[in-house]
């Protein structure tokens, strides 16, 4: 056997093991993209928890929720400044979630799911009303892709309005004939 082909054949299992890293990891890379979207679905959960966990301990927050979230005027200043701190932080769950979709980081089902979520809360009265004097602390992409949803300035008639659409809207997606209502991909 010549040098050049002991060369050709060095070169050749060279380039074997090259291919063979490169499926390697490729394979390593899609494992950590599937735990990378499963965190993410785990963190919207954890933040959802975070905002309704003292609603749902206290039969006193809950009740005051409610009223807020229909009525906000009927709140007390006290109450008021409670309510507030939870939509902001209810918007801000709902930011992260939408940023880490656009970034590939969550999936479109958990965002989606999310989303009906999110919009039902959005269109009371209380979140409307903070909306419409705060959008301005959250990022500019997720103000435009709020207000791509509809404005929520008609916040009390589209609250009671919306339940049933999401139901219709759960229902088709469950056929996977729905759109997202965000009208967004992932680079979007």
């Amino acid at each position: 056997m010549s040098w050049d082909a002991i060369a050709a054949v060095g070169e050749l299992l060279g380039a074997a093991g090259v291919i063979a890293s490169l499926l390697y990891l490729a394979s390593h890379l899609r494992q950590n993209t599937e735990a990378v979207k499963a965190s993410a679905a785990a963190d919207a959960a954890s933040s959802m928890r975070d905002v309704v966990d003292p609603v749902l301990v206290s039969p006193e927050a809950s009740g005051l929720i409610a009223r807020g979230f229909d009525d906000p005027g009927a709140l007390e200043p006290s109450e008021r400044a409670w309510a507030i701190n939870m939509v902001f932080n209810l918007l801000r769950a709902w930011e992260t979630l939408h940023f880490q979709f656009l970034q590939g980081h969550a999936d479109r089902e958990t965002f989606e799911s999310y989303e009906r979520l999110y919009l039902h809360y959005f269109h009371s009265p209380l979140v409307s009303e903070y909306w419409a004097m705060r959008e301005s602390l959250f990022t500019p992409r997720f103000v435009a892709y709020v207000n791509r949803l509809g404005a929520p300035h008609d916040g009390a008639k589209r609250y009671k309005e919306l339940g049933v659409k999401l139901g219709e809207r759960a229902k088709k997606s469950d056929t996977g004939k729905a759109t997202p209502a965000a009208g967004e991909t992932k680079n979007g």
